[in-house]
């Protein structure tokens, strides 16, 4: 069966998966309605969150989506069976050997027989990820592809590509909100011309605008600016932000001028920068030194008093038994979980292990914790009963710790919020 024809056990999965994705992230599309389901189209997200950026783009359409990846994931048989259900197809490239780019005929045949059929395909550029706010240099396999399906037929078949900014706010906290932005389409045709002088040329000039199309719609701080301390401002501004609730988009619209304004103030006048640099160190020194982290800043902003802290405090001590309950129904795949990330050395795999593990682990072993229940009881009423309680247990645990999280940040912050909120609010005057 070919690759772009729609699986109904795909379908489920990827149901399955999209719900679970969307509720780790708090997703906002932006420029979506812009997207036709039935386009020969290229996608191209930027790259900083290992699996999670292909789950990303994923969520965005309820069409099935076939990715390019790179070939050496698919050495073993079984393991590639399994991404050819998931709808990837193998790119090869030189390092994978000269005896292997042959191989991308096929690949190049599969991916045109998804074009043909009016399906898109995506491609992430930058080949590997990178945990930062910046654009790397983009792989030209993209154009190789785009250019292929564009003049190596008669029918001078169009195609365009979307560049896809990922705007995380925090890669790994569940909850944390995601901004996706689509660009404008750039068609292939664009570069007929540049395509008659050389290919090359136009290869060159579509990876140009590319490249422009993706940091316009994503954060990117250059590489030759002071990246610790620019992330570090743009991200306490986005929670003080979102504590006055603004939107994401025009969040994303303000982190960008920042941004801007921070690196060229760092080229002009170094001076001022280093003022700017040693006040937000000095922000985040004082939150670390109450235990608080740089996102808990916007914590400032928020309309909180005493009482209302320590009532909150008294409502999670009444339900503390159910939390109880919740942990222990729960500890054996929260070890699991906990031990299989402690294998990936890479931490940008940490998310992408924690909500694949989530969604497997849990299902599988409250099926079986639910059998020993069975045995036990020998009542398949109650069961079923409990059966039900556990994804609910799963749940009040997660939303219990992360109650108690934000109170304890709440409670650590209360003694210095004056001090900090005049603190952020000189910071964002630059």
């Amino acid at each position: 069966m070919g690759i772009h024809k729609p699986s109904r056990a795909y379908s489920l999965l990827k149901g399955f998966v999209d719900f679970f994705f969307l509720k780790f992230y708090k997703v906002t599309f932006h420029g979506h309605e812009n997207i036709h389901p039935h386009a020969r189209a290229i996608y191209a997200p930027n790259h900083q969150n290992a699996l999670m950026d292909a789950l990303a783009v994923h969520s965005a359409f309820r069409w099935q989506l076939v990715f390019l990846a790179r070939s050496d994931i698919f050495a073993n048989k079984t393991v590639a069976k399994i991404l050819r259900f998931l709808k990837l197809l193998p790119v090869y490239r030189i390092r994978d050997g000269y005896d292997q780019l042959a191989n991308n005929a096929e690949s190049f045949r599969q991916t045109f027989d998804v074009l043909d059929k009016n399906n898109p395909i995506t491609i992430l550029p930058e080949g590997n990820h990178e945990g930062k706010k910046r654009l790397r240099t983009l792989k030209k396999g993209i154009t190789r592809i785009a250019f292929s399906y564009r003049h190596d037929n008669n029918q001078k078949n169009d195609i365009s590509i979307i560049a896809i900014g990922l705007n995380y706010f925090d890669y790994h906290k569940p909850g944390s909100p995601l901004l996706i932005r689509f660009g404008n389409p750039i068609p292939a045709s664009a570069f007929d011309e540049h395509f008659r002088q050389s290919p090359a040329i136009a290869t060159n000039a579509l990876i140009k605008t590319l490249e422009e199309e993706l940091r316009r719609n994503m954060l990117h701080i250059s590489e030759d600016a002071d990246y610790d301390v620019i992330d570090a401002f743009v991200s306490m501004y986005a929670y003080m932000a979102l504590q006055q609730k603004i939107g994401l988009p025009e969040i994303f619209d303000r982190q960008k001028e920042i941004i801007e304004q921070l690196e060229n103030m760092e080229k002009e006048e170094p001076a001022q920068f280093s003022k700017t640099k040693d006040a937000t160190l000095k922000t985040i020194e004082l939150l670390q030194s109450r235990g608080l982290n740089l996102d808990d800043a916007g914590l400032t902003f928020r309309k909180d008093n005493k009482l209302k802290i320590y009532s909150e405090f008294a409502l999670l001590l009444l339900s503390f038994p159910l939390y109880a309950f919740a942990w222990i129904q729960n500890l054996i795949p929260t070890l699991v979980l906990h031990n299989l990330l402690a294998k990936f050395k890479d931490p940008h795999f940490k998310s992408s292990v924690l909500l694949v593990g989530t969604i497997f682990l849990f299902p599988v072993f409250h099926g079986l914790q639910t059998l020993v229940f069975w045995l036990i009881s020998g009542s398949w009423q109650w069961s079923l009963l409990y059966l039900a309680s556990l994804p609910l247990s799963f749940v009040w645990k997660h939303f219990w710790k992360s109650w108690f999280s934000n109170l304890q940040k709440r409670r650590k912050i209360f003694p210095i919020k004056g001090k900090v909120k005049r603190m952020v609010e000189e910071l964002f005057n630059i």
